[in-house]
């Protein structure tokens, strides 16, 4: 799961910390990891991994995304959140475009 911080409005801190609680409440037994990353001199990306298929992973996604605890204070336009397999990831860390990658997730995995 990559959850994009747009023009760094998020406090990812903050969001780190709600997300691994989250994680813990719900999702213990999978030993999730969260890793962040800079995509470019505007953008950080938050990494939350690793999921056994894609409908862990959607599952995942679908059950954070509506999270009031983890996005309840938080603008809708100040993030972007979306599934990406293990092969697809070092793809967009490279070409550093993960609002390209956003469009192959709404087409693949909605």
């Amino acid at each position: 799961i990559i959850i994009q911080n747009i023009g760094g409005l998020l406090n990812s801190d903050k969001l780190k910390t709600k997300i691994s609680n989250f994680n813990s409440a719900n999702y213990s037994e999978k030993q999730l990891t969260i890793d962040e990353f800079m995509l470019d001199h505007r953008f950080k990306i938050m990494v939350i991994r690793q999921f056994a298929n894609k409908q862990e992973a959607m599952s995942y996604h679908d059950h954070l995304f509506d999270n009031d605890s983890v996005y309840g204070d938080v603008s809708p336009d100040n993030y972007k959140q979306f599934a990406i397999s293990a092969n697809n990831l070092p793809e967009v860390l490279k070409q550093k475009k993960a609002d390209d990658y956003e469009n192959f997730f709404r087409s693949f995995y909605k």
